[in-house]
């Protein structure tokens, strides 16, 4: 297990990002050896982190293989930033998150936070509520939390709680614009998907206020 924790140089690691493709045995990528039992057909890396890391705080790069924290890159490649990307593509972002992993009830965003970090929840589901503590949805693996910090940097609007034990992604939305900046086919991509979500949920909010109007407007015909 010793040989499974030993970091790479800065050449090698280079090298074994260029090859890296998701669910393909055995590969290494981030600087850390990947686990040799990674399954092609589930696309099942699992990453090694220090064992002095613990829970509560976030975890330099990678999540363990041991002490019941292990991380499936499928869980990551299922986030709607990164369709249409290839799979080398894929690990270059997932490169440079930090991962976290939250207790029941622990914050993950509370609003009014600066919004310098975006999240993709890996494992366990969170529950997103308005600053008030209503329930505006709850969402799992794969979802994209706080992807509007790669737009701007304004206070967060919502807080998001996870339900129970929860590992997630951290991806410091400057690192990410840079990686996008350097690679402007990536790029793209990842901000027609960004503008794809949001259009979509333009529409929805557009939607609700029409029927809203509609309620208001049938309620004044009727009193009149």
């Amino acid at each position: 297990m010793g040989s499974e924790r030993r970091r790479l140089g800065p050449s090698q690691r280079g090298r074994n990002l260029r090859s890296f493709r998701l669910g393909r045995r055995p590969t290494r990528c981030c600087g850390f050896a990947l686990r040799d039992g990674a399954q092609e057909s589930g696309l099942q890396a699992r990453l090694l982190r220090p064992p002095e890391s613990g829970l509560g705080r976030p975890l330099r790069r990678h999540l363990p293989s041991e002490g019941g924290m292990s991380l499936d890159i499928a869980a990551f490649k299922q986030n709607y930033l990164v369709t249409g990307l290839n799979d080398e593509q894929i690990a270059g972002i997932f490169c440079l998150a930090n991962m976290r992993r939250l207790t029941a009830q622990e914050y993950l965003v509370r609003a009014g936070d600066p919004a310098g970090d975006l999240f993709v929840v890996l494992d366990g589901r969170v529950v997103v509520l308005t600053p008030d503590g209503d329930k505006l949805s709850e969402v799992g693996p794969g979802s994209v939390i706080g992807e509007i910090a790669l737009i701007d940097a304004r206070p967060r609007t919502a807080n998001v709680v996870a339900k129970g034990l929860v590992d997630v992604a951290v991806l410091p939305a400057n690192e990410l614009r840079r990686h996008m900046n350097n690679d402007r086919n990536m790029g793209f991509v990842v901000l027609a998907n960004l503008a794809r979500v949001l259009c979509g949920r333009l529409r929805q909010t557009n939607e609700k206020i029409d029927e809203l109007f509609d309620k208001t407007s049938d309620s004044w015909d009727q009193a009149l």
